[in-house]
């Protein structure tokens, strides 16, 4: 399954799972018909946050690419969640690199038996 792969291959890396066409669901129990002829109902939004969970992501936002309703929420949650990652990698890297620069001037020694 491609969703196995795409998660295998960002797994450190944080990621938002968004849902489109909410007005879908505020219209009541209408089925809907893809361009392949197979019906459809919108996901209920518990399902969609049950899922998010289990597939890793750090969040779950809707949005309406008609309306724009959600849109906004979108990339400011998504935003704000990377640079926290990015925040948080750089100082991982300056503790290693800190750490580094710590034990240049020292002498090194190993011990083996």
């Amino acid at each position: 399954m491609i969703l196995d792969t795409v998660i295998d291959r960002i797994r450190s890396v944080p990621f938002v799972l968004v849902g489109t066409q909410i007005e879908k669901r505020l219209i009541p129990r209408i089925e809907y018909v893809n361009e392949n002829g197979t019906n459809f109902m919108p996901m209920p939004l518990h399902v969609a946050e049950q899922f998010a969970k289990r597939i890793g992501a750090s969040k779950y936002l809707e949005c309406s690419e008609i309306t724009g309703e959600g849109l906004d929420e979108v990339f400011e949650e998504t935003f704000e969640i990377g640079y926290k990652h990015a925040l948080e990698q750089k100082r991982g890297y300056r503790r290693r690199s800190s750490t580094i620069e710590q034990t240049k001037g020292r002498k090194s020694s190993c011990i083996t038996q």
